[in-house]
């Protein structure tokens, strides 16, 4: 008798433990690390002012080669996307750092940066923008609406759609800027002077 309850505690030991270890979540940088930071419809020069911007909100460096991001247009389809390249070493993003992509041959940016790459975005006033990981699972996104529209690009909408500065606003070279997470666009989202 006391064979088998000593086994018994033992399984149940045993099991107890194991849960814990399933439980447990591997030591990791959260799976929304990567999130979209600014996007530049147009600006002063219409589609050659414009870029994407995706930052690393974790406290740890990340490898982003793969990581995508796609453009939506008012029709809800992917009309460009734009994949971050492999290299050797990896293509790593530190703590607090931004990747960002503008258009090729782009001149009017508003602080003269240098992008981290180049890709022909053409991002519609209506459309979104997607940032997928390199398995293309979606870590974040947004979508646009105009002035008196707030149709466009569901697939990349979390709530309601961001105002876009790309139509009206254009001489004033407002971009989108995310000042919150919280799954909802329009308030996680605000028009402001482009940072690039």
């Amino acid at each position: 008798m006391i064979k088998r309850l000593t086994a018994l505690a033992s399984s149940a030991l045993a099991c107890a433990l194991g849960a814990v270890f399933f439980i447990a979540p591997p030591a990791s940088a959260s799976a929304e690390a990567i999130q979209l930071d600014e996007v530049l419809t147009n600006g002063d020069n219409g589609a050659l002012d414009e870029f994407v911007a995706f930052k690393n909100t974790s406290g740890s460096t990340v490898n982003i080669e793969g990581y995508q991001i796609e453009v939506i247009d008012e029709s809800d389809s992917v009309s460009t996307t734009y994949t971050v390249p492999d290299t050797t070493p990896n293509t790593t993003l530190a703590a607090g750092v931004r990747w960002i992509v503008a258009t090729p041959g782009a001149s009017g940016y508003n602080n003269g940066g240098t992008p981290s790459d180049t890709h022909t975005l053409n991002i519609p006033q209506r459309g979104g923008v997607i940032l997928r990981d390199a398995s293309g699972v979606v870590q974040d996104k947004v979508a646009f609406r105009g002035l008196l529209l707030p149709t466009g690009a569901p697939s990349a909408r979390e709530g309601t759609n961001a105002q876009t500065g790309s139509l009206v606003l254009n001489p004033l070279d407002l971009s989108n800027q995310k000042v919150a997470d919280n799954d909802h666009n329009e308030p996680d989202w605000d028009l402001a002077a482009a940072t690039f």
